[in-house]
């Protein structure tokens, strides 16, 4: 057996990162949506949930983490197939220390430059408006 670490253990939770990414980039066009378009009852527990701070939070520091985190796993792993287990040791063991850093510094998940897996970020339209909101005490 070659690979003892699975490639695709990350996706599930890059899938629900990057909505959560998404859904903040789209926040006003679905609370637009919510109240004007969709008229069915669960439109309106739908948007009266969209507009809670928490929600909004959770969904931003949600994307963060897969701007962060998932994304750059998802890279990192996925695109470098001929990456051998001790290689994909030695940059999980990486990754797990800049995990750290993140604890002692939520902040740092802001910052332009926060990636746990040394990818090149390009030009993001997302990541670059969730990195735009300032993070409230819950979001820290």
């Amino acid at each position: 057996m070659d690979k003892l670490v699975m490639r695709y253990v990350g996706n599930r939770f890059h899938i629900l990162f990057a909505l959560c990414a998404n859904i903040h980039f789209l926040l006003g066009h679905l609370q637009h949506y919510f109240s004007i378009v969709c008229k069915k009852d669960f439109c309106k527990d739908t948007l009266a949930a969209l507009k809670l701070d928490k929600v909004q939070s959770e969904l931003l520091v949600g994307g963060l983490f897969g701007k962060c985190l998932t994304g750059p796993w998802m890279t990192c792993l996925y695109r470098r197939k001929s990456l051998l287990n001790i290689e994909s040791g030695q940059v999980l063991n990486g990754a797990y220390a800049k995990l750290g850093d993140l604890v002692r510094d939520p902040k740092m998940l802001w910052a332009e430059t926060c990636n746990c897996f040394d990818i090149a970020n390009g030009e993001d339209p997302v990541a670059k408006h969730i990195r735009s909101v300032h993070p409230n005490e819950f979001a820290l």
